[in-house]
């Protein structure tokens, strides 16, 4: 469970895990609930730090689900997923359960703090306007929007990101693209188009890379959840 006002990226250490990510708004938690909380305990601090406009530090709560409280977190996907009638209402009941689990058990979950370098904060801001912008992105367009030379901008994005920055646009492509192509009928041609490629063949090798089947197939398997899930809203 994260706070919501710094740039987050977890690592999954266990393969055969799955990790769920959670970025709740505060205003679900009732102002009571907190109150009742032990003024002591790592939980009262996550949520003070949640509520905080800081940006310098990095907070999660980690907790292993089992049992009851496994139940309850499906039954938040359930509900955030199908947005079936007041499926609002049904997360946020989830949810104090859920915190109420957390109170009761303080040992099984740990509550993790970091501080972010002044460079993981500006990183975060680039890379955010790279996706944003990366039908038509150029570096020296980049480095004039945030004032930074070529050469220290092309640093920090290989620093915090492991890539490059045209490997950089074109994962934030790809990842457009199979949006487009598990919500949309347009085209493979048509959607290279719309991400920034002047012809299909960067998004049927990119596909295949990325995700190891052909933009067609990608289409089949993901774009009949995405109507499953729009008729059950």
């Amino acid at each position: 469970m994260l706070n919501q006002n710094v740039i987050h990226a977890l690592q999954q250490e266990d393969e055969q895990s799955v990790l769920i990510k959670m970025i709740i708004p505060m205003e679900w938690i009732s102002y009571e609930f907190i109150q009742d909380i032990n003024h002591k305990s790592a939980l009262f601090d996550f949520f003070v730090s949640a509520k905080s406009p800081q940006r310098e530090y990095y907070n999660y709560l980690q907790y292993c689900c089992v049992g009851d409280e496994r139940r309850l977190i499906e039954g938040i996907m359930t509900e955030y997923y199908l947005k079936q009638r007041y499926f609002e209402a049904a997360i946020k009941s989830y949810l104090q359960l859920f915190m109420i689990f957390l109170e009761r058990e303080q040992k099984k979950y740990k509550c993790c703090r970091y501080r972010l370098s002044h460079s993981s904060l500006q990183a975060g801001e680039i890379i955010q306007y790279i996706y944003n912008h990366s039908e038509h992105i150029t570096l020296e367009e980049l480095a004039h929007v945030f004032s930074f030379n070529q050469s220290y901008l092309s640093r920090v994005i290989k620093e915090n990101c492991k890539m490059n920055f045209q490997e950089l646009v074109r994962e934030s492509r790809l990842e457009k693209a199979a949006v487009l192509l598990s919500s949309s009928d347009y085209s493979v041609e048509k959607i290279a188009q719309a991400v920034g490629y002047q012809n299909a063949v960067p998004i049927y090798q990119g596909i295949k890379e990325k995700f190891g089947c052909s933009p067609a197939e990608y289409r089949k398997s993901y774009g009949k959840m995405s109507i499953e899930n729009s008729t059950n809203q």
